[in-house]
C-alpha cells in the first residue's frame, strides 16, 4: 500500500504541475481495501473509478511469450476484482473524458 500511495501522490504531483504534459493517469490494480484504495477514492483528480468482478474479465498473462504459441491460454481469469481509477487534470478532462463506454 505505502508504494501504491506513493504512486498516486506523485501522479497528483505532475498532473498538478502547470506545464506538465502529464494529462491522465489510470490506475489498473487489485481492488483490495485498504490506505491505498482510500487515498485514490479521496483524491480531487479523480475523474472516475470502475471495479470490474474478476468473473466479468479476464487479462492477458505476462507469460505468454513462454507458453509455445498456445493461444488457448493467453487470456486468464483475474484472482481478484479489478480496479480501474482515472485520475485527470482540468486539462486532460476537457481532453479525454471519460464516459460509461
Amino acid at each position: 500500500d505505502e508504494v501504491m500511495e506513493a504512486a498516486v501522490a506523485r501522479i497528483e504531483e505532475l498532473l498538478r504541475q502547470p506545464r506538465s504534459s502529464l494529462e491522465s493517469c489510470v490506475f489498473v490494480v487489485p481492488d483490495w481495501p485498504g490506505p491505498f484504495r482510500q487515498r485514490i477514492a479521496q483524491s480531487d483528480l479523480l475523474s472516475r473509478e470502475e471495479a470490474l468482478a474478476k468473473s466479468e474479465h479476464r487479462y492477458r498473462d505476462g507469460f505468454q511469450h513462454r507458453r509455445g504459441g498456445k493461444r488457448s491460454h493467453a487470456y486468464v481469469l483475474g484472482e481478484c476484482d479489478t480496479l480501474l481509477a482515472w485520475l485527470q487534470n482540468l486539462h486532460g478532462a476537457g481532453r479525454f473524458r471519460v464516459t460509461e463506454e
